[in-house]
């Protein structure tokens, strides 16, 4: 059975959350993950009831971390319900930005190695990859 996972980011980080969607499209296909993102609401959908109903059915909620999700209430949110409800919070930092400061983000591990921005790789193949490989890691052991 698939570990669902929930993509918390801000849409300024929309590349971003295609980009993660595409390297771990693997564990899609071989049904160890299902993914789910806010661009699944339908039209006349309640926004906060949906993401909640996500949220519930997450077993990991993945946030993708920027100056943009540190500055916006909706993702502040997020990370606070994520954690209220015990699930796995894995940070992915996508941009550089004092993620260090932000509530107890800094007590989880952070991604990709060392919490080193995906931006900040020379190769942003290699950061993803390497998420890609911690994800697969903590998909198979939950």
């Amino acid at each position: 059975m698939a570990i669902n996972v929930f993509y918390s980011y801000s849409h300024a980080d929309e590349l971003h959350r295609k980009n993660i969607e595409k390297f771990l499209s693997i564990l899609k296909s071989e049904n160890i993950i299902d993914d789910w993102c806010d661009r699944k609401i339908l039209a006349g959908e309640n926004l906060l009831d949906e993401i909640e109903k996500a949220m519930q059915k997450a077993d990991i909620v993945m946030f993708l971390v920027s100056i943009d999700f540190l500055s916006s209430k909706a993702c502040k949110d997020e990370w606070l319900m994520a954690k209220g409800m015990n699930k796995k919070l894995v940070s992915v930092i996508v941009r550089e930005c004092p993620w260090i400061d932000f509530d107890d983000m800094s007590k989880y591990l952070a991604l990709p190695t060392d919490g080193k921005p995906i931006a900040k790789w020379l190769d942003q193949d290699e950061a993803w990859h390497n998420v890609y490989l911690k994800v697969k890691e903590l998909a198979l052991n939950i």
